[in-house]
């Protein structure tokens, strides 16, 4: 089942959007590995949430109260008459933190060295996925023919999770971990997402600050310094993805950053470049926060009562639906005001304490390269779930859900062992 969970993670973090939709409703990947997970090791991750539930630990205490309230809220839409299949997918945010104690249970066999394979391999395939899709795939229109409104090519959505993973097991990796960072760095310039690139920044930071090691820091070091030697020798040849606009020419990649505060600014510096051409996207990309903004100002005026602040509309409608230009879009990317839109103040503080106990736990446990993932990674997905849609989707909350309780346990073990060996 370990293996299992690894292939299921790596499809989420390799193939992104269309590996979630393989299946039909409501037999998904995710669903599926539930339910055989509940089929084959009941009593290790169900009985082991249960007894934990019994000694009232706060993780499994907040984990229960996150499903049961998400009940509320399906039941909360259904009763509003809302899309009962919409309701159900949205529902997934809730039930997906038991993919936790799944990771848990299968923990046993995780040890740094195979963590790190899984990193290096992980990393290295979404990479040159996400690659090929800026050079050829992003500009092919095809559609996975049961579900017509998904791509069939997407990008990754979460390249900064091997990346975090290949910064807090560097030790372990090799000239391969070297290799699968150069080429998510790459591949995170190829796709340019400003939430992706301060989600890598963050979570690697972390790692950084909590278990600095010198082959760590030699290995970033030399992986950043190959990226800026491709960006400022290659970097105009390499073109970004459809709809991403531009090259990997450093003042196009300067200008992405800049396009955040200062649209007026970045388009100029195209200009005077002699990139102007490219110089009209960087309006669109500004306008990416603009439409979040309006997303945002919208749901907290639709709580227009006390009971819609506390309790919130409930699942089955799609909030960003009812803005005019925004139909397209199935989430408002940032997940805290997906909790408070859909599920309340009540909802939110659930979720967030659940969150906070994760935390902690981490924190506790002892130095060690799982420790920094861990932390790390919680930085790193938290970024991302403030600007885009993250830990509504299961391409993101399976792999964070599922990876974290696979380090959390082998953690929990390596503490173990190292306490009965010095005994």
């Amino acid at each position: 089942m370990m293996l299992l969970a690894l292939c299921l993670s790596s499809g989420y973090l390799i193939f992104g959007r269309p590996f979630a939709y393989l299946g039909v409703t409501p037999f998904y990947p995710a669903e599926l590995y539930l339910l055989l997970a509940a089929l084959f090791l009941p009593r290790r991750w169900l009985g082991a949430m249960i007894g934990d539930l019994l000694a009232l630990r706060p993780v499994a205490l907040l984990s229960a109260l996150v499903i049961a309230w998400g009940v509320v809220s399906v039941a909360r839409g259904l009763e509003a008459g809302y899309d009962p299949e919409i309701a159900l997918k949205e529902f997934s945010a809730h039930y997906y933190v038991l993919y936790f104690f799944v990771g848990r249970a299968v923990s046993h066999h995780f040890h740094r060295r195979r963590a790190a394979l899984f990193f290096v391999i992980s990393g290295l395939l979404a990479g040159i996925n996400c690659i090929i899709y800026a050079l050829y795939t992003s500009r092919i229109e095809l559609f996975l023919p049961w579900a017509p409104e998904v791509p069939a090519f997407d990008v990754p959505a979460m390249l900064s999770y091997p990346l975090v993973g290949l910064t807090a097991f560097a030790p372990y990796t090799g000239v391969a971990g070297v290799v699968a960072i150069i080429v998510d760095l790459v591949a995170s310039l190829t796709n340019p997402g400003r939430a992706l690139w301060l989600s890598m920044l963050l979570g690697c930071g972390v790692v950084f600050a909590l278990r600095p090691d010198r082959r760590m820091v030699v290995k970033v070091v030399i992986s950043v310094l190959v990226v800026v030697a491709v960006v400022y020798s290659v970097g105009s040849l390499i073109p970004a993805a459809e709809g991403r606009g531009g090259s990997l020419s450093p003042m196009w990649v300067v200008a992405q950053v800049l396009s955040t505060f200062d649209p007026e600014m970045a388009h100029d510096l195209l200009i005077e470049s002699d990139e102007g051409v490219e110089a009209s996207t960087v309006y669109s990309r500004f306008g990416t926060i603009n439409w979040r903004y309006t997303i945002w100002e919208f749901i907290i005026d639709s709580l227009d009562s006390a009971e819609l602040w506390f309790l919130g509309h409930g699942y089955g409608l799609e909030l960003p639906s009812l803005i005019i230009g925004a139909e397209n879009l199935r989430s408002p990317h940032n997940f805290i005001l997906y909790l408070l839109g859909y599920t309340g103040l009540i909802g939110l503080a659930i979720y967030l304490s659940f969150s906070g106990a994760l935390l902690g736990a981490f924190y506790r446990l002892p130095r060690s390269p799982y420790r920094s993932f861990l932390l790390g990674q919680f930085a790193s997905v938290w970024t991302l779930a403030m600007f885009g849609n993250a830990l509504e989707t299961p391409f993101v909350t399976v792999p964070y859900y599922l990876g974290m309780g696979m380090a959390y346990g082998a953690a929990v073990i390596e503490a173990r062992s190292v306490k009965k060996d010095n005994a």
